[in-house]
């Protein structure tokens, strides 16, 4: 019911990479370092120390999904599929 009232639409909306849309760009920017933050945190991936990506994911912690009560992010806001 929630998703339903703030979508515009039933239909999954694609676009090619060459409409040079700006919110593909942010969330180009973003999915990497939170892809690999998830893989260090489950030692998938080595550390590869203090690197901008880092910095990302320090900025957008706190907009992570939250476990209402506890406040915990892993396999809620971050979830890890094998």
């Amino acid at each position: 019911m929630f998703f339903q009232r703030v979508l515009t639409s039933k239909e999954i909306k694609l676009k090619p990479k060459q409409a040079n849309i700006a919110g593909l760009q942010v969330a180009d920017l973003l999915a990497y370092p939170c892809k690999q933050e998830i893989l260090i945190l489950r030692g998938k991936v080595e550390d590869p120390g203090e690197v901008f990506g880092r910095e990302i994911c320090r900025c957008i912690a706190p907009k992570y999904n939250r476990r209402y009560g506890d406040g915990q992010v892993q396999g809620h806001g971050q979830v890890y599929l094998e």
